[in-house]
Parts: C-alpha cells; sequence; structure tokens
C-alpha cells in the first residue's frame, strides 16, 4: 500500500546550491508527532538528507538537492497516510521512519510499521525497528534456518527469540531448544547473551 499523493509543488528555482525548493502541505493531526519536540525530527531530517526545512504551521519548504528533497516529500507523504489511517505516532516511530526511508526511499512506511508485528508475549507487540530487522524477522519467518552475524546491541538474539516465543504461542512448534557451545575451563568466548 502506497501513500496518497501530498499536496506538494515543486519550484525549481536554483539558490546558492541548494537545488529545488518544494511546498509540502501536511494535515494539522499529528503534526506534534511529526515535527518532535521543539522541532527535533526536522532538524534530524536536515542532517540525514542534507535539506532545509522551514516550518509554518501545517506547511513544510524543503529545500535541497532534488533526489534528497523528492525523500523527504516521500517521507512527509508516508508519514501523513500512517497517521490519516490511525496509526498512533510515537516519537520514536518518526526517527526509526527517517531512517528507513533514507536507507530505502520507495519504501511503504504502512508496510513497514503495521505488517508482522511479533505478539511474543501477551500485551506486548514487538516490531522491527529498521529495515534490516525487518527482513531478518520475514527471513525467519520463511526459512528453517538463518544464521545472522553482526554487531552486539543490534537486536539479533532478541528479534530470534520473540520470533520463537511468538512460533510456540501460535503452535507452529511444539517447543524452543536454546543451545550454547561447550566451552572448556580457562577458555574465553565472549560475551553470550542469557
Amino acid at each position: 500500500m502506497t501513500a496518497p499523493p501530498i499536496e506538494s509543488t515543486t519550484t525549481p528555482e536554483v539558490h546558492d546550491n541548494e537545488g529545488i525548493q518544494s511546498q509540502v502541505a501536511l494535515a494539522e493531526e499529528g503534526l506534534d508527532a511529526i515535527f518532535g519536540t521543539h522541532d527535533e525530527n526536522l532538524r534530524r531530517i536536515e542532517r540525514v538528507f542534507g535539506v532545509r526545512v522551514g516550518a509554518r504551521g501545517a506547511q513544510l519548504q524543503v529545500s535541497g538537492e532534488p533526489a534528497a528533497v523528492a525523500a523527504v516529500e516521500h517521507l512527509m507523504g508516508e508519514l501523513r497516510a500512517l497517521v490519516e489511517t490511525g496509526y498512533p505516532l510515537r516519537p520514536g516511530d518518526v526517527q526509526t521512519a527517517i531512517r528507513v526511508v533514507h536507507e530505502d526511499p520507495t519504501i511503504s512506511l504502512a508496510g513497514f510499521f503495521r505488517p508482522e508485528g511479533l505478539e511474543a508475549a501477551a500485551r506486548r507487540l514487538i516490531q522491527p525497528r529498521t529495515l534490516r530487522q525487518q527482513l531478518y524477522l520475514r527471513a525467519m519467518a520463511e526459512h528453517d534456518l538463518v544464521i545472522s552475524i553482526g554487531p552486539a546491541g543490534t537486536g539479533k538474539t532478541y528479534l530470534a527469540v520473540a520470533m520463537a516465543a511468538a512460533s510456540l504461542a501460535d503452535k507452529k512448534v511444539r517447543r524452543i531448544i536454546l543451545a550454547r557451545p561447550a566451552v572448556e575451563a580457562g577458555e574465553k568466548l565472549g560475551f553470550l547473551p542469557g
């Protein structure tokens, strides 16, 4: 599902190597979450996409390179579509959306935020926070064996255990077997979760 077209006008005016300017109209609802406290999300958009963003009410003026301006227009349209469908935007969601659209400027945020959240525990929905985590969850859902490597703190073990707990709750598996490598006395293997 893609976002409805946003009301925007792209004016190809060149301003001191800034590229183009675009006016983006947003709905009043959800502006606090989209802009962030003291417009922190707008400043983050400026840093991440390399554009200049000015806000007056629900109107945004975005200037910069054409590809970056188009990505910000897409981001704002997707966020507006999420709010219009009743999704309650949290501050962390906007920061995640900025990261995800920066990685993939054509992604559907409705497909990212609303899809296959895992209900690993009662009243707790676990959702991917990055595009890579979403791909990891999708790989675990589609394949029997998934090997994931990467830096500490990126959610590999957390998502794997959440997927296992959700599969157990859905009766897709009968039991969960946790295994650790055998380590001889005095041998250092590094950090092992759990």
